[in-house]
């Protein structure tokens, strides 16, 4: 015998079964998920990651900020490397090394303006070293695409943004627009600029 078949039941019903709740997505998962080819030390700043868990873990939404510091924890890493071979990339890692809240903020909350205002108005660029006078264009291009790639945008997005300020790309060395200027730019630029950023 093939045994006995199950007694259905006699009301007809399929049987109740217990229905888990979908999971609630957990913010660090997404980053670990986001950030998981990023080779970075969080300590290198000599702050044991401090600055980095504070705009990580203690400020809710999304995760923007800890992938670009991220971002910079592992230049950093590659600057410290290179280095040791010349002194002026040992300044840029100095200089990446005590990288500030405000430096993550204008990079972060400002990132556009940041790039209008140059090295002048955003103390953040130098983080890139592209606040040295007499910079080839093709070290600057090599620079602003390090830039890029730390806040994760793409160098035609950045190319494009300095055409539409009326800049070349790669812009002049001592570049930069004055607050007044770059308001006058977004009054008179306003309908390219929105299809620019819808673009994004």
């Amino acid at each position: 015998k093939m045994g006995t078949p199950p007694t259905p039941l006699t009301n007809g019903l399929i049987p109740r079964r217990y229905m888990a709740p979908p999971l609630k997505p957990a913010p660090w998962l997404s980053l670990a998920v986001d950030s998981q080819f990023i080779k970075a030390d969080i300590c290198l700043r000599g702050d044991l990651g401090l600055l980095f868990h504070q705009n990580t873990f203690w400020t809710p939404g999304d995760h923007s900020r800890a992938l670009v510091m991220l971002q910079l924890f592992s230049r950093m890493q590659l600057l410290l490397h290179l280095g040791r071979q010349d002194p002026d990339v040992m300044h840029i890692f100095y200089r990446n090394r005590d990288f500030t809240q405000k430096d993550l903020d204008q990079l972060t909350q400002d990132t556009w303006a940041c790039m209008a205002l140059g090295c002048k108005g955003c103390e953040a660029l130098e983080l890139f070293g592209l606040c040295w006078d007499d910079l080839a264009p093709t070290i600057l291009v090599s620079l602003f695409r390090g830039f890029a790639q730390t806040m994760h945008l793409s160098i035609h997005a950045v190319k494009t943004w300095f055409e539409i300020l009326g800049f070349s790309f790669p812009p002049p060395g001592g570049y930069g627009l004055t607050t007044e200027q770059l308001n006058g730019i977004f009054t008179e630029k306003a309908a390219e600029i929105q299809a620019f950023f819808e673009t994004m």
